[in-house]
């Protein structure tokens, strides 16, 4: 079903790309050493290569490089966690693959900057453990190795949600990257997506830290018999979600009935309350190619609507039926309907998005005929919005579509205009 959807600079000198983990552990031990690049040059998602090198204590960082997946309370706790049968095959399995297996990890004999206790949302003093930016994890050797394995673990695990945390910092095509990271082709993110930097690590705030740690225990204590649904509801419940990578809260979700959702038709008719307004998004997408492009960047815009929505729903005898542009198209409707609670992309408004099956044109279909998918977006149980999308079946089971001439996709609102603000 094709649904169109979405540093460190390493140095003493500055605070401003780290974010850090802090333990209670007094230690001893050198200050890093400085990065003669880094108080200049360009934005970057990393460490800046001046073309130069940097020692610590007679060697060069990259002699302090580990393999994070080769620390005993990486194999003996953390690894049991990620086997969870709930996380496979997850974003959230992709993130931390990539944090794991992307990210340089040092574990440095020596202090690493210390972060301060407001900004980590601590009543106590720390001592910094671990720092982390949108490339590099750093771990303080003389804390570590006088840690307990199972707070090792913990300090991984922290880790790990502090790396999914930044994403809402990094760059849009990053974070595509990385949630989709092992499991889909780069190409769609490396030509939608800009490299632009959202922000830096130091724009975490005191809450950050705060709802970081709360999880980190929760999944520490809970998470081996955790549901793909119960890592849902904790990273959502706890802040984690980006505009383009939302968690979905079990408050979120409820399940209806086919006369349920018939009522809140009818509801919406006798109020009148039904989105006419039309945005071809189709045509939308075309127009504005460059910006789509790879490079490209779609700017803060209002686009009006172009066409007009006039479709209307029946249901009967277990049937969804949508009327549209003259034709109708229909599906049996008999399992329990999902809604599910989430931001719309284009007006950044929260409904309640519930898909329906796919319609098949009179009720049948075969290759090469028109099927029409469609999703409506609820607010207290009215329809404030829907999507209409046509295209064509092609093959027997009517399972798998693709475009053709009469293809379209549009988009309904109750507003003429829509106010779109570029995530990108």
């Amino acid at each position: 079903m094709a649904w169109f959807t979405r540093i460190l600079i390493f140095s003493v000198l500055s605070l401003t790309f780290f974010v850090g983990c802090n333990t209670r552990k007094q230690t001893q031990g050198s200050n890093l050493p400085t990065d003669p690049a880094a108080t200049g040059g360009p934005k970057s998602e990393g460490t800046v290569d001046s073309g130069g090198g940097n020692t610590f204590n007679g060697k060069p960082l990259e002699s302090y490089v580990i393999k994070v997946r080769e620390l005993p309370a990486f194999k003996n706790k953390v690894e049991a966690l990620l086997e969870n049968q709930g996380l496979q095959s997850t974003r959230v399995k992709s993130v931390f693959d990539y944090i794991l297996d992307k990210k340089t990890w040092y574990l440095i004999p020596g202090e690493l900057k210390k972060l301060p206790s407001d900004k980590i949302a601590s009543a106590v003093g720390t001592d910094q453990a671990a720092l982390q930016d949108f490339k590099q994890v750093w771990l303080n050797q003389n804390i570590f190795d006088e840690m307990k394995e199972d707070d090792q673990a913990t300090l991984l695990v922290h880790e790990l949600l502090m790396g999914l945390r930044l994403l809402r910092f990094d760059s849009a095509q990053s974070e595509c990257l990385i949630v989709h990271y092992g499991r889909h082709s780069e190409q769609f993110c490396k030509t939608s997506y800009s490299t632009d930097l959202r922000g830096k690590p130091s724009d975490l705030t005191d809450a950050d830290y705060a709802q970081i740690r709360a999880a980190t225990k929760k999944i520490v204590d809970d998470s081996t018999s955790f549901s793909a649904d119960d890592w849902e509801d904790l990273l959502g419940s706890e802040g984690f979600s980006t505009d383009d990578t939302q968690f979905i809260q079990k408050s979120s979700r409820k399940e209806i009935q086919l006369p349920d959702l018939g009522k809140m038709i009818e509801k919406s008719k006798l109020m009148k309350s039904w989105p006419t307004y039309g945005f071809d998004f189709t045509k939308f997408y075309a127009a504005n190619a460059d910006k789509f492009a790879e490079g490209g960047k779609l700017p803060d815009m209002t686009w009006t609507s172009d066409a007009r929505c006039d479709f209307d729903i029946t249901i009967s005898n277990n049937t969804f039926t949508v009327s549209h542009e003259g034709s109708t198209y229909s599906s049996p409707w008999t399992s329990a309907i999902g809604s599910l609670m989430r931001q719309d992309f284009f007006d950044r408004k929260y409904y309640h998005h519930v898909n329906s099956p796919t319609l098949k044109l009179n009720g049948v279909a075969k290759p090469g005929d028109d099927v029409l998918m469609v999703t409506l977006k609820f607010a207290n149980n009215v329809l404030m919005a829907a999507e209409l999308e046509k295209a064509s079946c092609t093959n027997e089971a009517c399972s798998e579509y693709g475009a053709n001439v009469s293809a379209y996709k549009v988009l309904c609102y109750m507003q003429q205009d829509l106010k779109i603000k570029s995530k990108k």
